[in-house]
């Protein structure tokens, strides 16, 4: 029993290593550690962790997933992502169990969290200043990629972990190397804004924005490092061209971007590209005609085909959006329990804002209100987003929950 234990720590030890990787070994981790849960937990005959809320819900969820799949017009298709998607619940309960049993866990997890991260970010830097990365990746001028290649997700794993992490930092109490935390959370900023993903530079304000107004004790290191990310930023904006270009005028064109049915008539300024714009045209009109069900898990890039939604740039495999994604393929029943999470979490964020400023209460501790950015960025709706469906995403996605679960479970906010 104790060796299956360690197996299952050491294996989410290595989450985020694994995360820099791409999808197949994290996806294995993931796995392999819900299966290890469940072996023990049963050894043990340790049956709290299946009468959670969070365990409920989510089963529950995925049980209506699988249902979905079932009744959709493409029912094989829909499986591939809905089938075995009971997986993150027990990788969420793994990592509460782990802290649970495992008083070193936080500790060793964050040491392997900040040495993955320097890697990354030293590794993007060698690419930015030489052309190539330590793997042999080009450096194509206005998109910086890094350990990933030619996935351009550097940005999206940074700005969506970087939350998560400076919660761990608080939790370790890593006053003992400030300095050093503040160096990372610079260089991150920095290589956020030069990856070049609009998406993940926004992810990063906002986290960063609900951070300093909502923590306490920390909010001085987030803005001393917020304070020196923008002179590098600025340094950078005035120096390289093209960065600037991808950052700010192409997306400014982007957003007055015409089609070639639009080159004679009068235009308006747009809220998204046109791709974006259409393909969430595409998920509404689905949703009208599925209100409930919706199609089904995966089955946008399929129905976004017929003659009755298509509409030219829209049809891609997934809306680009997490909401209008659950309405058209999961309908309003799988919409109603993510937009609660998210009406929940901003609640308790103004909540904690208005009695900390006008009574001296705190609601959320500091580790919590990081771990709540986290999930934020993640809920937030009116910017475009990946597959909800995707199975790196999910990993991020879900990974904080185990955290704020336990978290809540064993602590005061004091």
């Amino acid at each position: 029993m104790l060796k299956i234990k360690q197996i299952h720590s050491v294996l989410l030890y290595f989450i985020i290593p694994a995360l820099a990787t791409g999808p197949f070994l994290s996806d294995l981790i993931v796995s392999i550690t819900g299966l290890l849960f469940i072996i023990i937990t049963f050894l043990e005959k340790n049956f709290k962790y299946y009468k959670s809320k969070f365990f409920i819900f989510f089963i529950l969820f995925n049980f209506y997933l699988i249902i979905n799949s079932l009744l959709s017009n493409n029912s094989l298709l829909s499986f591939e992502s809905t089938l075995f998607y009971f997986r993150f619940t027990f990788f969420v309960l793994s990592i509460w169990y782990a802290l649970e049993n495992n008083s070193k866990f936080i500790n060793i997890f964050t040491r392997v969290f900040i040495f993955t991260f320097f890697l990354v970010l030293v590794d993007a830097y060698i690419q930015y200043f030489f052309d190539y990365n330590i793997l042999g990746y080009e450096y194509n001028s206005n998109r910086l990629s890094g350990i990933f290649g030619d996935e351009m997700v550097l940005g999206s794993y940074i700005s969506r972990l970087l939350p998560l992490l400076f919660a761990l930092m608080i939790a370790t109490n890593f006053k003992a190397s400030l300095y050093l935390g503040i160096l990372l959370l610079v260089m991150s900023d920095v290589v956020i804004y030069l990856s070049g993903e609009r998406v993940a530079f926004f992810n990063l304000l906002l986290s960063t924005f609900i951070i300093i107004m909502l923590v306490g004790r920390w909010k001085a290191v987030r803005s001393v490092a917020v304070l020196f990310s923008l002179i590098f930023i600025a340094l950078i904006s005035v120096t390289n061209q093209s960065v600037t270009d991808r950052m700010i005028f192409d997306t400014l064109n982007q957003l007055n971007q015409k089609t070639a049915t639009q080159e004679a008539q009068n235009y308006k300024f747009r809220f998204f590209s046109i791709e974006h714009e259409n393909g969430y045209f595409i998920s509404l009109r689905m949703f009208k005609d599925n209100k409930l069900f919706g199609i089904g898990p995966k089955n946008f890039r399929e129905e976004c085909k017929r003659e009755k939604y298509f509409i030219d740039y829209g049809c891609h495999t997934h809306p680009h959006n997490f909401y209008l994604q659950l309405l058209s393929e999961t309908g309003i029943i799988g919409f109603i329990p993510f937009f609660f999470i998210f009406f929940f979490l901003s609640y308790k964020m103004v909540e904690h804002f208005l009695k900390k400023l006008f009574m001296k209460k705190i609601i959320l501790n500091d580790y919590q209100v990081c771990i709540f950015a986290c999930l934020y960025v993640t809920l937030f709706p009116i910017v475009p987003s990946g597959n909800i469906f995707n199975n790196w995403l999910s990993i991020i996605y879900y990974l904080p929950i185990g955290f704020l679960y336990y978290n809540f479970k064993n602590y005061d906010n004091h």
